[in-house]
């Protein structure tokens, strides 16, 4: 069973790895971007220096040659180039699997971590050999890579027992700034569950005690149970509040997805989101990412064209998908559209007249081709590819929709592009 000093660097890095992922991609972007760069550094920075203080020696050890690196890209020693952004992003990758196999699990390939470094080491001139960052080595060597000034705050107090190496005291100065600067803590779902359910039974009591002051003419009884309505209504509605999270984070993860199919497809994709501060239920957020990930798959695969097609049909060569979000009364519309080729409605209904579900020469409606395309296993693609073709991707959007008590909507632009629209409940509770 991991450690509780383990247990606390595991959440941090589930912080800080989202941080670190989302400065490489904007990096990517834009190869000039300093604060990026300095971004990506302090989370590299951190995960070294905390790794090494939790016990996570070959995390502390793996970070520290990229963090070498990311310190020349703050010093000029180094230019951003899109290969040191692709190792890095392994890497990032490499460090998510070490962090969830603490224990060196099956997953932790030892000879992939090498390899990356190799590959560091051959495109940034880093000196050392690699194999020997990423061996089985004792914590000690890997904390004297720390300055006392580099040794983090507070959030890795006490960690440095975990090897049987004396606790790195943090200086009073910089733990009074740390609890200074702290803006919140974590709570487990679990127990904001259990906090929304007992605000759920108190309103069921305060109806009973509304009831029962009203049908007895006493003005004490009266005052009591409006004050407990009151409070009652502000506990509900704080609780509630409590659950809901801004889609950021969410529509931030999708950035890597656009970027590494990009790459498969050979097709040049920008994602730009918009109205990512919208709030949403927890529960939502969470059943959220499966249909949001196939809508974006599809409009990757299916909708936009490569650049060679998109040029010669007057379009820009590099194609864009938006996620955009906004509330709606009670619910919360996110739509992800794309100015790629749109539905093919011949291409669908013909797939579905050889599939028996329509009788050939009967003509649909865009949103009919929309809930045939929602049909298990239905694909007008031909060949498998790690991509799509199996029909899965719908099918699951629809299954989602329906368990979050949602609905989906489609604007069909045909040449221009393709509108899908989520309504959702702001929340599952109550």
């Amino acid at each position: 069973m991991i450690d509780e000093y383990k247990q606390a660097f595991l959440e941090e890095a589930h912080e800080l790895l989202p941080r670190l992922e989302a400065a490489l991609l904007e990096l990517d972007q834009n190869h000039d971007d300093r604060e990026s760069i300095a971004t990506a550094f302090r989370a590299l920075h951190t995960l070294k220096g905390t790794g090494a203080m939790c016990g996570y020696e070959n995390i502390a050890s793996f970070a520290h040659d990229l963090e070498d690196a990311f310190d020349r890209l703050r010093d000029g020693r180094l230019t951003v180039t899109s290969d040191l952004i692709s190792l890095a992003l392994a890497a990032s990758d490499q460090i998510k699997i070490m962090a969830e196999e603490p224990d060196g699990g099956v997953a932790v390939d030892a000879r992939r971590s090498v390899s990356i470094l190799e590959n560091l080491h051959k495109l940034t001139g880093l000196p050392g050999h690699p194999a020997e960052t990423v061996s089985s080595a004792p914590l000690k060597p890997v904390l004297q890579h720390l300055t006392p000034d580099e040794i983090p705050g507070e959030e890795v107090e006490g960690c440095g027992a975990t090897s049987g190496e004396p606790k790195a005291e943090v200086p009073a100065a910089r733990k009074t700034e740390a609890a200074r600067t702290s803006a919140g803590i974590r709570v487990s779902a679990e127990k904001l569950d259990q906090l929304v359910n007992l605000a759920g039974e108190l309103v069921t009591v305060q109806a009973r005690l509304s009831e029962f002051a009203a049908h007895h003419n006493d003005a004490e009884i009266a005052e009591i149970s409006s004050s407990v309505d009151r409070l009652t209504a502000a506990l509900r509605e704080n609780s509630m509040s409590i659950r809901m999270l801004p889609l950021k984070p969410t529509f931030e993860r999708f950035r890597r997805l656009v970027r590494d199919l990009s790459v498969e497809l050979h097709k040049e994709v920008e994602l730009v989101s918009e109205g990512a501060d919208t709030e949403v239920d927890k529960t939502v957020i969470d059943q959220l990412s499966d249909p949001l990930v196939h809508l974006i798959r599809n409009s990757m695969d299916h909708g936009i064209e490569t650049p060679e097609v998109r040029r010669a049909a007057g379009k820009n060569s590099t194609g864009t998908i938006q996620l955009w979000a906004g509330q709606s009364g009670a619910h919360v519309l996110i739509r992800v559209s794309d100015d790629g080729r749109g539905l093919d409605i011949d291409a669908i209904r013909a797939r579905a007249v050889e599939r028996g579900l329509l009788v050939s020469g009967v003509a649909i409606s865009d949103a009919e081709a929309f809930a045939l395309i929602q049909e298990p296993g239905f694909s007008t693609v031909r060949m498998v590819t790690s991509v799509s073709g199996r029909g899965v991707g719908m099918d699951v959007v629809r299954r989602s929709l329906e368990a979050l008590r949602g609905s989906i909507e489609v604007s069909n632009h045909p040449g221009k592009g393709l509108s899908i629209t989520l309504r959702l409940p702001l929340t599952l509770a109550g």
